[in-house]
């Protein structure tokens, strides 16, 4: 948990548009984004009181939730590893308990043998002998002999009996000690998950927050880009009707200036001729009259020169007003223009942050896809370990049923077998003493025939 960024401490990294104090973390940018759910108030200005955003509690909860698992992962290890140290000194006992048995089953097997041996020497002296006395002794013997055999042959029974049982102890112990292994790494693994998942809700959380204050952004942008490109139609229009206007006032006037100056180049003319005539004429009367229209060529001249500077100065100021309105509209134009092109960087921005955490979101579910299928064949072969193990016990069960039948059947026989034996040797000696007695029988008539004669 020591690699889990809390959000109670500031996070460094600003440029995700995330600040959060000891307090809670305020977010400026609402909306929903790959199923994390973004509140609070866009652009700073909310008419709601709590401005906290649902990521930073939802952070926080998968936080808790991962602390708490990897609590109880602590725990259960504790508590598993003290299990498991009581159950492998059992299982030490056990084994020195099976040792034991086992010495005591290696001396009686040996101890059987010998009486084994025994056994059949005096079977065969039973068989060889002939007096009655020493077949009476050989059999005392040869029952005392059985009664050994019997009690030794318990013994082993008890000690193999304890054996399995011992052995079967150690399995069951074996089996709890993997069990309480597969806890812990359940334990383990849900910690992992909790932990990575906590993480990748972090890194989601800052991402989508991210993604949507760009798309923030953009519709900010979008609505200006809006107003302007209603403001920027109205005022090219009027740009236009002033722009004709304009140049309509300063063409009548330049017409008109270059009449105005036309008929100067003309009194001009007239002026010189009447100089001339003027210098040519003699009489008196001519020369007033010229004088006089001299005179007033003069003064049309001096009228029609204010005439033209004022239309100079008129058209000078249209022009000024005409470059003035130019170059506030290229100024305009090239405000809108950068609006458009920013409006087009955001949403192209956005687009590639967004499509780029798409691809990381994806990336990492299929990692995690990928981990949970590794996982699924795990406790598969883990199940499937626990089906082999369980078959493996009933077939030793079955093993150990079938061989317990074939040695039963096995003494059965050998049992029979002696019998038999033991019979035809009883047989055998009575058929001898019946022999006898009719040898004696015969030699008796024998006898008392000689002694009738």
């Amino acid at each position: 948990m020591t690699r889990l960024p809390l959000f109670t401490t500031e996070l460094e990294d600003s440029r995700f548009g995330i600040s959060s104090s000891t307090s809670a973390s305020v977010s400026h940018h609402c909306g929903v984004y790959s199923g994390v759910t973004i509140k609070g108030d866009i652009g700073g200005t909310s008419t709601s009181t709590t401005t906290t955003s649902d990521i930073n509690s939802q952070i926080i909860e998968k936080e808790e939730y991962a602390q708490k698992l990897r609590e109880e992962y602590t725990k259960i290890k504790e508590v598993t590893i003290v299990q498991k140290e009581e159950i492998y000194e059992s299982i030490t006992s056990e084994k020195k308990i099976i040792e034991e048995t086992e010495k005591v089953i290696s001396e009686n097997k040996s101890k059987l043998t010998t009486l084994r041996q025994k056994e059949k020497e005096l079977n065969t002296k039973i068989t060889t002998a002939t007096e009655s006395s020493e077949i009476e002794t050989y059999k005392h013997e040869l029952t005392s002999l059985i009664s050994q055999i019997t009690t030794i042959k318990n013994i082993i029974k008890s000690q193999t009996q304890k054996k399995i049982t011992t052995t079967n102890k150690i399995t069951d112990e074996t089996n709890k000690i993997t069990e309480i292994d597969s806890k812990v790494d359940g334990a383990e693994y849900d910690a992992n998950n909790a932990e990575n998942e906590a993480l990748t809700y972090i890194t989601e959380g800052v991402e989508a927050t991210y993604v949507v204050q760009k798309k923030h952004i953009h519709d900010k942008k979008k609505s200006v880009l809006k107003v302007k490109e209603t403001e920027y139609k109205e005022k090219k229009y009027r740009y236009e009707e002033e722009k004709i206007k304009i140049t309509k006032t300063i063409t009548e006037k330049t017409t008109k200036l270059s009449s105005y100056e036309q008929e100067i180049s003309d009194l001009k003319d007239r002026l010189k001729a009447q100089e001339e005539r003027i210098t040519s004429t003699t009489k008196e009367e001519e020369k007033k009259t010229l004088e006089r229209e001299i005179t007033n060529i003069k003064n049309e001249i001096e009228r029609n020169k204010k005439i033209s500077e004022e239309y100079k100065s008129e058209i000078n100021i249209f022009k000024t007003q005409m470059a003035n309105m130019m170059m506030n509209w290229t100024m305009y134009y090239q405000n809108y223009t950068t609006i458009r092109a920013e409006t087009y960087n955001t949403e192209e921005e956005s687009k590639e942050y967004e499509r780029i955490t798409s691809n990381r979101r994806r990336h990492r579910n299929h990692k995690n896809t990928h981990i949970t299928k590794i996982n699924s064949h795990k406790k598969k072969a883990e199940t499937h370990r626990h089906a082999c193990e369980e078959t493996k016990k009933k077939v030793d069960k079955q093993k150990k049923h079938f061989k317990k039948q074939r040695y039963d059947l096995r003494c059965e026989r050998s049992r029979h077998e002696h019998n038999s034996k033991t019979y035809t040797k009883e047989i055998t000696i009575e058929e001898k003493k019946i022999i006898e007695l009719r040898n004696k029988l015969t030699v008796v008539k024998e006898e008392s025939e000689k002694i009738k004669i």
